[in-house]
């Protein structure tokens, strides 16, 4: 009987412990990180006059969502990317920010222009690293890239609408593209479902840019003149 009664006071004393540690016996795991993008993201220069573009990734966190700033790293692929640090981009930073209350974060990479973007396309593949804030999630989501060139293709639609935009030259588009918030020339039926914004108000605003700021030289040298 006395041996039962022992036996039954480390029983509780055991429970009691155990309860007063984790009294649901479950403890938060760490919350993990992934790239929320399917395939890699392609950019070109040829829609902006501006030597530098900064490149959004979108990562998103697992679990609950903190009270305080965290640290997320990544990590060039080198076997993977074309890109030079320092030369076709910015050097990755030591650690950036991913704000508190919040399941997401846009990671910034600065890509640059250079010359060499005219006749070829460049990669940068980053990865995520484990950080005391963030374990690795999605393992297939670990890894995400950006293709870049200077590569400007002339749009197949713009000689059926060069009444409107006279013709066709690679820095005409840049700013063609630039005015109307674009990264691509209209589709056929975008063009006829807002006629009156294609044909009249972007030509206007298109030919009074070339006015104010003449003289501006198109890609061989020659100005471009108003309309």
């Amino acid at each position: 009987m006395k041996t039962k009664i022992i036996i039954l006071f480390y029983t509780i004393v055991i429970l009691c412990s155990c309860v007063k540690s984790d009294p649901l016996g479950y403890s938060e795991p760490k919350s993990s990180i992934y790239f929320n993008l399917v395939g890699a993201k392609v950019e070109s220069f040829s829609t902006t006059l501006e030597s530098t573009m900064v490149i959004h990734f979108p990562v998103n966190c697992s679990g609950l969502p903190s009270a305080s700033d965290r640290k997320i790293k990544v990590s060039v692929v080198n076997q993977e990317s074309t890109a030079v640090s320092g030369v076709d981009y910015l050097p990755i930073q030591k650690e950036y920010i991913f704000p508190k209350d919040s399941f997401s974060y846009n990671l910034p990479i600065t890509i640059v222009k250079t010359g060499k973007l005219d006749t070829l396309e460049l990669v940068l593949t980053i990865k995520i690293e484990e950080t005391d804030d963030f374990a690795n999630g999605d393992k297939f989501k670990q890894k995400s890239s950006v293709k870049f060139s200077n590569k400007i293709v002339k749009p197949i639609l713009w000689d059926g609408f060069a009444f409107y935009l006279k013709p066709y030259s690679k820095v005409k588009y840049i700013i063609f593209l630039q005015l109307t918030n674009r990264k691509t020339f209209p589709t056929i039926t975008e063009w006829y479902a807002d006629r009156n914004y294609w044909q009249s108000v972007v030509p206007k605003a298109l030919s009074g840019y070339f006015l104010d700021n003449y003289p501006v030289y198109d890609e061989n040298g020659i100005i471009i003149q108003p309309w």
